[in-house]
Parts: C-alpha cells; structure tokens; sequence
C-alpha cells in the first residue's frame, strides 16, 4: 500500500492508537468521506504494498488535509497541521521537525502528496 516511508497525512488521518477515540472518530469520518469521493476502496485487499501510493490514496489525502483544514489554496496550513499532530500525540521534537521539513511545500495537485513522504518516517506509528 505505502513506501517504508509513510506520507505524513495518511499518518494524521489514519486511526492511530495515540489518538483519543474522538480524534480517531473524526478523522476516520473525514477520511471515509474523502475515500469514496476519489473511488478509493476501503475493503481489506482492496490495495497492495506499491512504491508509490495510487492516485485516488493521494486525492484521498489531499481531501482529507483540505477538510482538515491542513491544506489551503494548494498552501500547508502549519498552525493547523501542529494541532493535528499535537492531538494525535506526536511528541514535540517529532511535530518541530515535520513542520520545518513541510514548510514551502505545495498542494496544488493529487500528485503533489508525494511531497510529504520525505518529511516523516512514521512507520512505527501506524496501525493499519
């Protein structure tokens, strides 16, 4: 599904086990509404490890960062993005340093997610 580096907003939106229950609540809502927008499948099989992620799982992120409020005019809402990390309990070295790496990074397109993944390697994070 994903490089052994993880976009950093997947690892924002997907329920993590950091996260407390109304975080993963809304974010799963959230990504759900995106997932069916962009006609990506949310059933178990329905994608396999790739090097790089598909179309409708970036579209499906930038959707996700945009109703976050992560992502505006193509543009990475930093005030925002802290907090969503904060919330899902990133320690502050960790936040500091993905903020520093994602600032100057545009969103303009889907393709343009892939931008991320240098910024984080959140892998021990996820919980798929």
């Amino acid at each position: 599904m994903f490089p052994v580096k993880v976009l950093f907003v997947f690892a924002a939106i997907v329920v993590q086990l950091w996260a407390g229950d109304d975080v993963r609540a809304k974010d799963l809502a959230i990504f759900r509404e995106c997932a069916e927008a962009n006609g990506l499948g949310l059933k178990k099989g329905d994608h396999k490890r790739e090097d790089k992620p598909s179309v409708e799982m970036m579209c499906t992120i930038k959707c996700s960062m945009e109703k976050k409020g992560m992502l505006s005019g193509g543009k990475i809402q930093i005030e925002e993005t802290k907090k969503d990390l904060i919330s899902h309990k990133f320690d502050q070295d960790k936040i500091d340093k993905i903020l520093d790496c994602m600032k100057g990074i545009e969103v303009s397109e889907c393709s343009d997610v892939e931008k991320f993944k240098d910024c984080t390697d959140l892998d021990e994070k996820m919980h798929y």
